[in-house]
């Protein structure tokens, strides 16, 4: 179904020159960005393959918009959340560039109550230290190298496994002493290009060892791609990589179902996690991720048992400050008190006296008379 199908045109556009009419639709939809425009075209795009079978091409209300809501809940199994964003998208489509405006009363109400039924979003399982430490020293180079390097690439720039994917041999650059390694990735999600470097270490942790040995097995391949398979020079798939830290998982022991949870997402949240234990800053951890948002930073700190333990901890630790007040307030009142310890004593001869307690920085006057 084309927009024009369904175009609303108003008195204004009936004035306005076609070449005009074509010029604004052009600014429209750079308004939303031209990867954003591709999202949205793509959701409207299905949206209208549904109308068109359900005999509702050329009519698009709010009726027909819920209950394409409850077709996506119920018959595609979809989540709240992504039929959120699927509306979202469509609504804004249909504003730009086909002038509709629907009221939405009724679908949120919808989606609100179905939301309280859904689980809350799954989230992959995270590896510990001890975990992938144990995975790079036991694993063979022959069938495991590429993880291993993807593994720790990913990890040292919490990357998505998109971005894996998208690599090439000329984003990396390691430094001619060999103790750095620059890695590049060109386009994030965000649509920004993010720079991090990884430092030599120590087994198993050495990067850059297990990049040498993976260049050494990709030669005299002419692909640019970074990783590749080492017998055909193929690509290796998107979704091949997304399933690293499942391998990763049935390696270390897991039965098949509790592996499927080490999702693609699963190093970009291990990264995250890891640098939130060794107390890395809000700041830093956003830099890291390459959050926009500083909430998703602070998200991962305050789920950290580490950070919830510091917490309990200083709810029952005085503090620092207010701890050496108080040793001030109790030595300038101890020195106070040693200056009006001045014990005058009368007696004749020799005396020998005894005083109770002890005294510290006082003066005794002896006065014979």
């Amino acid at each position: 179904m084309e927009a024009e199908d369904i175009l609303l045109v108003d008195e204004d556009e009936r004035s306005t020159p076609p070449e005009l009419v074509d010029k604004a639709n052009e600014a429209m939809g750079e308004s939303i960005g031209v990867k954003s425009k591709k999202v949205y075209d793509k959701a409207n795009s299905v949206f209208d393959e549904w109308c068109k079978k359900n005999k509702t091409e050329g009519y698009i209300t709010a009726n027909v918009l819920l209950a394409y809501c409850k077709y996506l809940y119920e018959e595609k199994k979809y989540k709240t959340t992504t039929i959120w964003s699927t509306i979202s998208k469509i609504k804004k489509y249909n504003e730009l560039f086909r002038k509709i405006q629907i009221d939405h009363t009724q679908i949120t109400a919808y989606l609100k109550k179905i939301g309280q039924s859904d689980e809350g979003p799954k989230q992959s399982e995270i590896f510990t230290q001890h975990e992938m430490a144990r995975f790079l020293k036991e694993a063979n180079d022959e069938e495991f190298l590429h993880v291993k390097l993807a593994s720790l690439i990913a990890i040292g720039g919490a990357l998505r496994h998109c971005e894996i994917y998208n690599l090439l041999l000329s984003d990396i650059e390691v430094s001619t002493d060999e103790n750095t390694m620059k890695v590049k990735i060109r386009v994030t999600k965000n649509g920004e290009c993010k720079v991090f470097v990884i430092e030599r270490m120590k087994e198993p942790w050495n990067v850059i060892a297990n990049y040498k040995k993976h260049i050494n097995r990709r030669a005299g391949s002419n692909n640019d791609k970074l990783f590749i398979r080492y017998d055909t020079k193929q690509n290796i798939g998107k979704n091949e990589i997304a399933k690293y830290p499942k391998y990763i998982a049935l390696f270390l022991g897991y039965a098949a179902s509790k592996a499927d949870l080490y999702t693609g997402h699963c190093f970009r949240r291990t990264s995250a996690t890891w640098a939130v234990q060794n107390d890395i800053s809000a700041i830093d951890l956003q830099q890291l991720g390459g959050w926009k948002s500083f909430k998703v930073a602070e998200g991962y700190i305050a789920e950290s048992d580490n950070h919830k333990r510091k917490i309990s901890t200083k709810v029952f630790t005085e503090s620092t400050a207010k701890k050496q007040k108080t040793e001030t307030e109790e030595k300038e009142n101890l020195s106070r008190d040693e200056k009006d310890k001045v014990v005058d004593i009368k007696g004749s001869g020799t005396p020998t006296i005894n005083l109770p307690g002890s005294f510290t920085n006082c003066t005794i006057n002896i006065i014979y008379k």
